[in-house]
Order: structure tokens, then sequence, then C-alpha cells
């Protein structure tokens, strides 16, 4: 995460006269194992990190708000009473969005001066929108003396990427920001918004985090055609007289018996949902009794389905969790995030990993011709509020 000083100096360098107000700190997320599920209904296992954005803030006494991106190193602003509709700034809007909603909520937003840090990679599967989204909004909170029930903050910035940024995603990046807890993965079930603490740090092991460096952009990616894919199989399933809701309500027999209905592309869809509901209830048992090496042996089995049912990995993914398979050391890897692009998680004995990184670095270059992004990465609570 970024540390407080520096932030506080940016913040004195694009608006000066003085410090601000407050501090928040919005952590990222990797999800540990559950992809392409949240939105199925299904169960997911995301642990916050200790890398996100940092923001800092001051009320401004006008009506409107200034920012300041240092990872773009641009500025935008807008005003609060015309702020219903999304800007030009793609970034930005994830900021104006949780605005308008809070304004639409009731909540009276204070035209603010914002500086943006933030360490992790852009469009890279960490949910650097979902820290942007979660920040923001507990930025105008804390300057509004207001206050949100954690749960209404997640749904609110959830909505706001699909209103505000056009991304039809599930509400696991939120919540996670949201409910994050140091020491834990949270596993979350989507169906009914409840969620459990599962412990995943130990001092013998070590979460790494390897940025492909071919970043992805959802809202024009496959990422949208796989939920399209999603509804199409749910309404056939129920056409054919399957008592379904979502998909998670489909079991392995109920697959088997309507696959030629479904056809080879959304069966293969189906059966990744269905397998990997399943790997996020073994996987969480696994990881609460301390059983790494079972626990990576879901992650593998986990890529192989997004590579081959789901078809969401790319050739730079598939080579990280290759090289990870072919390491001692390291219990699991897959890809993480929506995919096409983005990172790989991987769940390693602590001592290896600095030859892990050493060797996907090495095989990485020569075959792609550059070098990913390499963090160890520690489960964080999730988004806080610093006053200066």
């Amino acid at each position: 995460m970024i540390e407080s000083e520096r932030a506080l100096s940016v913040f004195a360098k694009q608006f000066g006269g003085g410090k601000p107000d407050l501090l928040v700190h919005s952590p990222g997320r990797v999800n540990l194992i559950g992809e392409h599920v949240d939105y199925n209904a299904g169960l997911v296992l995301p642990m916050a990190i200790d890398r996100g954005t940092t923001f800092a803030v001051r009320a401004n006494g006008t009506k409107n708000v200034r920012l300041f991106a240092e990872t773009f190193n641009a500025a935008d602003s807008f005003d609060l009473s015309r702020v219903a509709k999304a800007g030009k700034c793609d970034w930005a809007n994830y900021v104006r969005g949780v605005a308008a909603l809070l304004l639409e909520s009731g909540v009276d937003v204070p035209g603010a001066d914002i500086a943006i840090l933030s360490d992790l990679p852009v469009a890279g599967g960490l949910s650097s929108s979902a820290s942007l989204e979660v920040g923001a909004a507990t930025a105008f909170l804390g300057l509004a003396g207001a206050t949100m029930e954690p749960l209404k903050l997640a749904l609110l910035c959830q909505r706001a990427e699909h209103e505000y940024a056009g991304v039809p995603c599930g509400l696991m990046d939120q919540f996670a920001v949201v409910f994050g807890k140091v020491g834990h993965a949270i596993r979350m079930d989507c169906r009914t918004l409840e969620h459990q603490l599962v412990p995943c740090d130990h001092e013998a092991i070590a979460w790494v985090i390897l940025d492909s460096r071919a970043p992805r952009k959802l809202a024009a990616s496959g990422y949208a055609k796989r939920r399209k894919e999603c509804d199409k199989a749910l309404a056939l399933l129920k056409k054919a007289g399957e008592k379904v809701e979502t998909l998670r309500d489909v079991t392995v027999e109920m697959l088997e018996a309507n696959e030629d209905r479904l056809g080879a592309t959304l069966a293969s869809r189906v059966r990744h949902v269905v397998t990997e509901i399943g790997r996020v209830v073994e996987g969480s048992e696994y990881l609460a009794i301390g059983q790494y090496d079972l626990f990576g042996r879901l992650m593998y089995a986990s890529h192989r389905s997004l590579t081959t049912e789901y078809e969401a990995s790319i050739d730079a993914l598939d080579h990280i969790v290759e090289t990870g398979a072919d390491t001692l050391g390291v219990y699991g890897c897959r890809m993480t995030g929506g995919g096409w692009g983005g990172c790989a998680v991987a769940l390693l004995a602590v001592e290896a990993t600095r030859f892990f990184q050493e060797r996907v670095t090495r095989s990485y270059v020569k075959k792609f011709g550059r070098e990913p992004g390499y963090v160890v990465a520690r489960p964080s609570d999730g988004v806080r509020v610093e006053r200066v």
C-alpha cells in the first residue's frame, strides 16, 4: 500500500494550501480460486491484499470535485450538480459514479480535492477498479460525516461500475475490498452474500502475484460474452424443465443429461462453473487446516478449466502456470481475475520465492520479450480511513 507520507506529498504538490482532511487506503484483491462463478451465484475465495489505492482528500467548499491520478499523471474534475452522466475520462468515471449514487442515496457529498495514488497494475486482474470505487465512496462518506453499512457500500460501488464504466461485473471484487481481513481469505456466497473468513497466511508460505503485463479491458474483452453464454445456457436448461435458478444449481449429472441440448461450447462453460464451485468448497477446507499442497492441486485444476472449458486464459498466463508446475516448492498456480491478460497467483513455500521469480523471469523474457511483474502479497484488511 502507498505510504501516507508519499500521498501527503503528492497532494501538497497538486493542491497546495496544507494537508488533506483524511487519507483512505483501499486494497486490491486477488482471487485465490473461484473464477467466473460470482455472476452465476456461486462461491468464491478472494483475499484483500497489501497493495491498493490511497486517496488524499480535502473538502474544498465548492460543488466541484477536482481529481489527480498519479498513475496516469492526469487531472479531471466534475460538478456535483451535473454528475448524472459518465464523462470522457475513463478512470474518473469510477469516482464520478460513486459520487452520483451517493447523492442519489441522500448523502450530502461535498466538493473535494482528491489525489489518487496506486501500486496496483491497471487492468491487471487485481481489482484496481473496485479499489478505486470503494476508496472514493469511503472518502466522500468521510468528508460528509456519513456512514454506510458495508454490504450496501459494496453494492453501490458495483452499481457504479455497471452504470458508469459499462462493466457487468459481479460483486466479488467490491465485497473483498470492503470486507477484507488481515491473515484471511473470504469465502463468499454470491447468492446469499454471506461470508466466512478462512485463514490463509502462515510464515512458511507466500502468495506471489505475477503480472503478465498483457493488460485486458473487461468491457472490451470476452467477459461480457461469457456472461451472455452463461445466461443462454441457463435459459436452455430451464426450457428443458430443469429446476434451476442460476448455474449454481446445476449438478454434474444435470449437465451430462443436457450436453447435446447445450452444445459443446455452452456445455464447456457450464462445466467450468460447476466444477469451479466444487473447488472453492474443497479448497477453503484445505486452506483452513494448512493443507497447502492439496490446495495447490486445485489451483492447477482451476487453471486447466479456465483454459480449456472457459477459454479465458492466454499464452502468457499459461506459460507462468506451467513454469510453476515445474518448479520445486510451488504448490499451485493459476490465472486470477477476469482473464485475457492480467495476472497469475502462485502459492509456494517461502524459501522458494526467489528461485521461482528468477526462473519465471528468465523463461518469460526468452519467450515474450518482456519481464513479468512480481509481487509477494499478504492478506490485508479492507478499506480504512486515516485522519490526518
